[in-house]
This record gives structure tokens, C-alpha cells and sequence, in this order.
């Protein structure tokens, strides 16, 4: 049936698939250990790259999309036609008068590469003053495994919604929670490290027993910290 042989998926989500599909060989075959002779180390295998391609054919159709197409892969444009993406060669791709057809190739390659160069990964530490019962001051360190300070590195603060959410029932609704959360304010958003290593914000609670769950990202390294106006904030992890 004309229709059927819609991709299901977004091209992001083929590539997360693909890179997860990835992961999950590479796990399988570094558990897969030769031993080595007598008195040398063992040896273990690791995908060096991994090269796809992937064809599609696009067409824009005047028609209305099947009801079996995702509604998410067939965007609907302001002239009133729908851009629709099946497999390079899937039968039912003949053109039409209400079609317009162009094809489509995407190659890309994963390369597996040392986490952080191949240097060990950094040392992360988090700290807190309360300036007020509302106000609190957040600090980031980073080093060295050897313990020497990185300077210029990013770090980002955020305050994770869902977290929030799930974290205070009273904000029930979407509208709740920009309602409570603009009056909260953390500055700044995003900072580089001092020749310390450190780097600090600002958060200011502005509804007193809310509890606001801080996500700082470091070099890939997550670390989340809840708050709670009026009390003594607790570490968290997610």
C-alpha cells in the first residue's frame, strides 16, 4: 500500500540507533579477552571505525500523508504539501502529478578516539554558601587527576524542569512551573574556569520551601544539586 514504506524514524534518531547498536558490539567484544602467552598481557579487539550510508528518496506530495506515516517524519509545509522520506529504491516511488521527487545520500563514519584525549578523566568538585535564606552560592572546581588546576574550561549551570517538577507536586501544570521558576534566576548560565580551576554562580529561589534541582555540566561530567529555599541544601546525583 502507497504509504507503507515511509522511514518510521527521524534521521537523529537512526543515528543514536546506529551509534548505540555501536556501543552495545564494542562492550560485547571487549569482553572478549585472548590470553596471551606466558607472562604477557592479554589482548582485547575494538572497533577502529564504522562507516554507514544511508539513501533516501524525499518527496513532496500535495496528497494528504497516509495515517500509518508518523506524523513527526512527514512535516506539513505553510503551501499546504507534505515532505515525505522512504528508502532509495522502495518500490511505490514512481513520480507522479502530484509528487516532486530528489534523492538524498548521508555518509558519515564513527571513529572510535581516546576519552579525553587519552589523559585521565578530571576531578570535579562542588561546594555551596548559603548567602541568604534564598540566595545561594555555587562553586565548581576542576583539576587534574595530579590535582593542577584547568583553566578555560566550560561549565554550565541549569535548572532541570522535569526534575523540578517531579521534585514539587504543587507545580502540577507547565504554566505552574514558569509561573514559580520566573522568579528563580541563576547567573550566570554558563562560565569558564579562572586560573584556579573554580567558577561560581549565583542562584536565587524566589518561592521559599521550593526545592530546585541544579544540573552543573562539566566536560561531559554531570553533577546535580538540589536546593531548597529556607533550609541547608543537599547534594544529588542523577
Amino acid at each position: 500500500m502507497p504509504g507503507e514504506d515511509l522511514i518510521n524514524t527521524s534521521v537523529d534518531e537512526y543515528l543514536i540507533s546506529l551509534a548505540n547498536s555501536i556501543n552495545h558490539a564494542q562492550r560485547y567484544i571487549s569482553s572478549l579477552y585472548v590470553a596471551g602467552r606466558t607472562g604477557e598481557p592479554s589482548i582485547a579487539y575494538q572497533l577502529p571505525r564504522v562507516d554507514f550510508e544511508l539513501k533516501l528518496l524525499f518527496q513532496l506530495s500535495t496528497t494528504h500523508p497516509p495515517s500509518t506515516a508518523r506524523q513527526r517524519n512527514v512535516a506539513r509545509s505553510e503551501g499546504g504539501a507534505w515532505l515525505e522520506a522512504r528508502p532509495l529504491g522502495a518500490e511505490g516511488t514512481v513520480p507522479d502529478s502530484d509528487l516532486a521527487q530528489a534523492a538524498s545520500t548521508i555518509k558519515g563514519s564513527f571513529v572510535a578516539v581516546p576519552v579525553h584525549g587519552g589523559t585521565p578523566p578530571p576531578v570535579i568538585t562542588t561546594s555551596w554558601q548559603s548567602e541568604s535564606e534564598n540566595s545561594f552560592e555555587i562553586r565548581v572546581g576542576v583539576r587534574t587527576s595530579l590535582g593542577d588546576a584547568m583553566r578555560g574550561q566550560e561549565v554550565q549551570f541549569n535548572i532541570d524542569k522535569d526534575i523540578a517538577r517531579a521534585l514539587n507536586p504543587v507545580l502540577s501544570t507547565e504554566q505552574d512551573l514558569r509561573n514559580i521558576l520566573k522568579q528563580t534566576s541563576l547567573d550566570p548560565g554558563v562560565a569558564t574556569t579562572n586560573s584556579e580551576g573554580d567558577v561560581s554562580a549565583l542562584l536565587v529561589v524566589g518561592d521559599l520551601g521550593l526545592q530546585v534541582p541544579v544540573v552543573i555540566d562539566v566536560m561531559g561530567t554531570t553533577r546535580t544539586l538540589v536546593f531548597t529555599a529556607g533550609t541547608v541544601p543537599a547534594p544529588g546525583n542523577r
